[in-house]
């Protein structure tokens, strides 16, 4: 596939929703959020994902041992948002879910990492992709580029030969 991984996701998030998979729904719908965050910096499209997709298929489907992670990721969307309150009220009803050392220990992670979100600690930036990357990706040429030679070495800096590395 040529699609970019967030396309990629999403186009899966709504299959598995169609093909009633709650646990992929659930998995690839955490990965969307996560590239809406890391790669777009769009705060507002993660919890899109998550309130509309994520969230009522672990209710709806019991999935009661993805609750806990799942809950502590929305609070951490809802702290990029600008819900501090609602960040801090949803770790704080998870606390008393927390049964052992591993999900305390997440839990504890996610506390600090929302107080850094809230603080200005912690900032969000789009990731740039390379030069023509998105070009690449759509499957249309890069305006103003040169032809490079199969015997040439290859534009990406790898020292290898074109036609061995993305001439491929």
């Amino acid at each position: 596939m040529d699609e970019p991984p967030l396309l990629r996701r999403i186009t899966a998030l709504k299959f598995y929703v169609l093909a009633q998979a709650a646990r992929s729904v659930v998995s690839t719908g955490l990965e969307a959020v996560d590239d809406f965050l890391v790669l777009m910096a769009d705060p507002v499209g993660a919890r899109e994902i998550i309130e509309q997709h994520v969230l009522p298929i672990v209710r709806e489907s019991q999935l009661t041992e993805l609750i806990l992670p799942t809950r502590s990721v929305y609070s951490i969307v809802l702290a990029w948002n600008g819900a501090h309150n609602a960040a801090l009220a949803e770790l704080s009803a998870l606390r008393e879910y927390a049964v052992n050392d591993e999900e305390r220990q997440m839990l504890n992670e996610r506390s600090a990492f929302v107080s850094q979100i809230i603080s200005g600690e912690a900032r969000l930036q789009r990731q740039i992709p390379p030069t023509g990357a998105l070009s690449r990706a759509l499957g249309s040429p890069t305006p103003n580029t040169v032809k490079v030679g199969r015997n040439e070495p290859c534009t990406c800096g790898s020292g290898i030969k074109f036609k061995k590395c993305c001439g491929r």
